[in-house]
């Protein structure tokens, strides 16, 4: 792997006597840190395949005079795939911010997974920080675009026992909830249109495909606006799994409704109890 060289700022903002370095803080951030002061670039854990520059910010303590910083990048392959040296030592103990090295597209958009970032100070390992590189909306299969939408609304809760599950309430009625969903699986790359004036149908709308399927032939990811019967109101609904037997659907507001409003959950509904429950209804899959 190639070995890049890239110069630093680097800013002492507390004079100290000590014989240990210590690493206090190491973020990674999509946002350049400031060049006039130390000031931290927001934190971010994970970046897409479109995320442009991945920049370093990390701050060491009692620091001596004659340090010498390099930083490795090492991909989910374990292979380093960059190394970044400050090749001035230091002239005086103090703490320290480095900044001035980046990841480009490039170089981490074919290794997706878990990365790790690490910090050597005179050639001795210091710390780390991790990410995670994921795929892009765009660069993503239908398939992978549906499951995101699923691993969204859960929200990093699992599964457990049988539904009805309710698994966390974030305060969003069913359509603005999806919305959420899926804002957060495209990386807000996809906005909802409105719901049409009959209930059961959307407005046209970018990245948003209306299909044509039987019951049965649902697809986990889809997106159901439905018509409640007797007039009820609309209801909005992802798809978790259908079968011949009914479907799974996963939802805001439903599960322990209206004892507890605005509550995530899942619960299966036989095909009988659905076309009790909803008299019209549309069908989408989130597109690029």
């Amino acid at each position: 792997m190639p070995r890049l060289v890239a110069l630093a700022f680097i800013i002492s903002y507390s004079a100290v006597c000590s014989t240990a370095d210590t690493l206090s803080t190491f973020v990674l951030s999509s946002t350049q840190p400031s060049s006039t002061s130390c000031a931290q670039p927001p934190s971010q854990t994970s970046f897409t395949t479109a995320a442009g520059n991945i920049y370093e910010y990390f701050v060491i303590n009692n620091m001596r005079a004659g340090d010498n910083v390099s930083v490795r990048w090492i991909n989910p392959g374990s292979q380093v795939v960059m190394t970044t040296n400050w090749t001035h030592p230091l002239s005086s103990a103090g703490n320290y911010c480095w900044t001035g090295a980046y990841l480009t597209q490039s170089q981490y958009m074919y290794s997706l997974g878990l990365w790790h970032v690490q910090v050597d100070v005179d050639g001795q390992y210091l710390g780390q920080t991790t990410f995670t590189v994921t795929p892009s909306w765009q660069s993503m299969t239908q398939q992978q675009r549906n499951q995101a939408i699923i691993n969204a609304g859960l929200n990093g809760h699992s599964v457990s026992g049988v539904p009805p599950i309710a698994l966390y309430n974030i305060g969003l009625e069913c359509k603005p909830w999806v919305q959420w969903v899926v804002s957060n699986a495209s990386n807000n790359w996809v906005s909802l249109p409105a719901t049409a004036p009959d209930n059961y149908q959307w407005h046209p709308g970018a990245h948003v495909v209306q299909m044509s399927s039987t019951l049965p032939s649902l697809q986990p990811g889809w997106i159901l606006q439905l018509q409640r019967a007797n007039n009820a109101g609309p209801h909005t609904a992802i798809v978790l799994s259908a079968s011949t037997a009914g479907i799974y659907l996963f939802d805001s507001n439903w599960v322990d409704w209206p004892q507890i409003q605005n509550e995530v959950g899942i619960h299966f509904m036989t095909w009988p109890q659905f076309n009790s429950a909803f008299t019209q209804y549309s069908v989408y899959e989130i597109a690029w």
